[in-house]
């Protein structure tokens, strides 16, 4: 944000966080320029004129079409869950229902197993959260069974802090760094909409494209 309020200077950006709903509301009202959102969201705004500039890749995910997905994890101590065929019947703990990245690719992945994703668990709780903690904490406290947490979560832990958890149904093929339990879609992404400003994509793309690795191996 602040490149980029840099780089419009001296006109002046507005930046405003949304829910989900919120920000298709202001894209169909055409109260927005350019947002940065799940590869989800975005495709479901290509209609309404979004274009996507920019996907974000990291070190442990250098594939932008194949950098998100979920990892079904457990406590270590349960021994009845390994598999997806396991966790039917049993309680979820997620982030919140619009979440592509915290909720939505995991039932993807059941639905293409040949489950129904809306009877196959007991019962979910949302955190209501984006921030993965609450939503894995839930497993060790005994509120849910499993959890769906954004890959590449448990790989950011001290080797303690991972020895908390079991990953379920791992998948480990190398397009990733981390170990991950479902399909992996396009990374966070950045769109301009079409009644933008002339030259926004441009400027846009060029401040994006050219910012430096962060501390966390993301550009």
């Amino acid at each position: 944000m602040r490149a980029l309020r840099e780089a419009f200077h001296p006109y002046q950006i507005d930046i405003e966080e949304f829910s989900s709903a919120e920000l298709e509301k202001a894209i169909r009202d055409r109260t927005v320029d350019a947002f940065i959102a799940s590869s989800d969201f975005y495709w479901r705004m290509v209609p309404l004129g979004a274009r996507d500039v920019a996907t974000m890749i990291s070190r442990r995910s250098p594939d932008p079409n194949q950098a998100s997905a979920i990892t079904f994890i457990t406590s270590s101590e349960n021994r009845t869950v390994h598999t997806l065929e396991d966790m039917r019947g049993a309680r979820l703990s997620a982030s919140y229902p619009t979440a592509f990245m915290g909720y939505r690719i995991g039932l993807a992945e059941i639905a293409s197993r040949g489950y129904d994703p809306e009877t196959f668990f007991s019962s979910v709780v949302f955190s209501s959260t984006p921030e993965i903690e609450p939503i894995a904490g839930k497993v060790l406290d005994g509120r849910a069974d499993v959890a769906f947490v954004q890959t590449c979560w448990l790989e950011s832990l001290s080797p303690a802090g991972r020895a908390r958890f079991r990953v379920i149904a791992p998948i480990e093929d190398g397009i990733t760094a981390c170990v991950r339990s479902t399909a992996a879609y396009p990374n966070t992404t950045v769109a301009v909409l079409r009644d933008a400003p002339p030259g926004a994509a441009r400027a846009i793309a060029k401040v994006l494209l050219s910012m430096p690795v962060d501390e966390n191996g993301e550009h």
